[in-house]
């Protein structure tokens, strides 16, 4: 069932998952939230990739960075995660000015019982030698990695990752489209949205036993498997 989210009149969260482990939710601001162990989960930040991208002359805004900070702290503000994850592409690779995401995450670590840093693919820089880096992160029924390489994982275990950055786009038929960052959860692996502003996010059709769902800004809509609608 969606719900509006009691501490925050924007955003509305689904289950996605329910054990008597866990219950996890899956947040409209394109984020995971383990309940009763209090973790937060997020992917595919990709901090200054405008300024990569102005550094390889394209004219981009210079907002990404700003945009990504509010949306994380307001995050944080609303679930006060024990443990905050960041599953990989945190960086937008070797950017300059990384002293303005190193003191964020500084400022993050403050927040929260314990940060975890993910490495991916983009990861790169001044910020790999400031914080400890996991290649993945175990907790409860899962294990989140980032998902650029094979990965053997426990038998039992939940992959949960990042990377691919899947999408659904809705469809009228007559030319009218609309796309939108979506979650992936099959019974051995959950494919996590991106949370970069940037990302526009890649068609995924996922296998018939797997469940997807869409996330605007403000819903959460659960839709079937072809990654698309006509």
């Amino acid at each position: 069932m969606v719900e509006t989210f009691e501490k925050s009149t924007a955003a509305v969260r689904e289950k996605v998952h329910e054990s008597d482990q866990e219950t996890v939710f899956l947040d409209s601001r394109l984020a995971l939230y383990g309940e009763k162990a209090r973790w937060l989960a997020i992917s595919d930040l990709h901090y200054g990739y405008e300024v990569r991208r102005r550094a390889e002359g394209g004219l981009w805004p210079m907002w990404g960075r700003e945009t990504i900070e509010s949306r994380v702290d307001d995050l944080v503000s609303s679930y006060q995660p024990k443990t905050l994850i960041l599953n990989g592409d945190i960086v937008d690779g070797a950017i300059s000015g990384q002293k303005e995401v190193i003191k964020w995450l500084f400022a993050l670590e403050d927040r929260c019982d314990d940060l975890i840093l993910i490495k991916g693919n983009h990861d790169k820089g001044a910020l790999i030698r400031e914080f400890d880096w996991l290649p993945h992160f175990e907790i409860g029924e899962w294990v989140f990695h980032h998902g650029h390489r094979d990965f053997a994982g426990k038998n039992g275990q939940i992959e949960v990752v990042g990377h691919i950055h899947p999408a659904y786009r809705y469809s009228d038929g007559a030319g009218l489209s609309m796309k939108l960052p979506s979650f992936v959860a099959g019974e051995t692996k959950w494919i996590m949205p991106a949370f970069s502003p940037w990302a526009g996010g890649v068609r995924y059709a996922c296998e018939k036993s797997a469940k997807q769902w869409a996330c605007s800004p403000r819903r959460v809509f659960q839709v079937d498997c072809a990654g698309y609608s006509q």
